[in-house]
């Protein structure tokens, strides 16, 4: 696997919104976005290796959760179809003399292919699950011994070889800080790409501290592990919509 964790450090630069968006609740998207055009497992490219050990898990644990909870549930494959239609019939995404990637028009074809889509699909909205690497907060206080925490997760911050007296011991004395972590998440937006609802569950964490107070990285045969874990961070995810206050 190819140096997946070069994006662990920019992570810990990333700081907190200061005001939180007005999502919808399950209910509100039930009765005014009842169909759903549903995207594969999303990864970014540096964890897009695990996708063929996660995915399996998460598809079909996802649209039956959905249609338990009332919605119509489709592909959203016609979507990405549509866009790499546009993008080859486009003239003008590159700049001609740079060469670099024109965001902006990009964008703006995105929007255009889910309108699109939209249409075809028969659908109200678009849900797109993925994963993503995230901040996790950790403390050394009495109350949360070294445990990090995001995304409604919890794990211990140290390596099972370092216990907290060792850790003491060698003078450890960073009393909060931030860790990288990985969490699923689930967007809900509309043709426009303005998103509807948010949720996301917490996985692992991606590196921990060793007995020199420095963070070690994970290997990747020690991550994605455990089924449990996954389903969990699923239902945490899907749970954060459905207890979205009511406007």
């Amino acid at each position: 696997m190819k140096n997946f964790f070069c994006i662990l450090g920019l992570m810990l630069l990333v700081g907190c919104q200061s005001t939180s968006p007005k999502y919808l609740s399950t209910d509100e998207l039930k009765t005014n976005y009842p169909r759903l055009a549903v995207s594969d497992l999303l990864m970014p490219k540096e964890l897009s290796d695990f996708r063929e050990k996660i995915e399996p898990q998460v598809a079909p644990a996802l649209r039956s959760e959905l249609e338990k909870r009332g919605f119509v549930v489709v592909s959203a494959d016609r979507l990405y179809q549509i866009r790499s239609e546009l993008r080859k019939s486009a003239t003008d995404l590159y700049d001609p003399v740079s060469g670099e990637y024109d965001e902006l028009r990009g964008q703006e074809i995105w929007r255009k292919a889910l309108q699109q889509a939209k249409s075809e699909l028969n659908v109200d909205a678009f849900l797109f699950v993925g994963i993503t690497v995230v901040s996790a907060h950790f403390s050394n206080n009495l109350g949360n011994m070294y445990n990090a925490a995001w995304d409604g997760q919890q794990e211990y911050a140290l390596w099972q070889e370092h216990g907290v007296g060792s850790v003491l011991g060698s003078f450890f004395v960073q009393e909060t800080g931030r860790l990288a972590a990985t969490s699923l998440y689930i967007d809900i937006s509309n043709e426009s790409d303005t998103t509807l609802s948010f949720g996301a569950g917490g996985i692992e964490l991606l590196n921990k501290f060793d007995e020199n107070n420095k963070a070690k990285t994970k290997s990747a045969d020690q991550l994605f592990n455990d089924p449990a874990v996954i389903q969990q961070a699923l239902q945490r995810a899907l749970n954060k919509i459905d207890t979205h206050k009511v406007k």
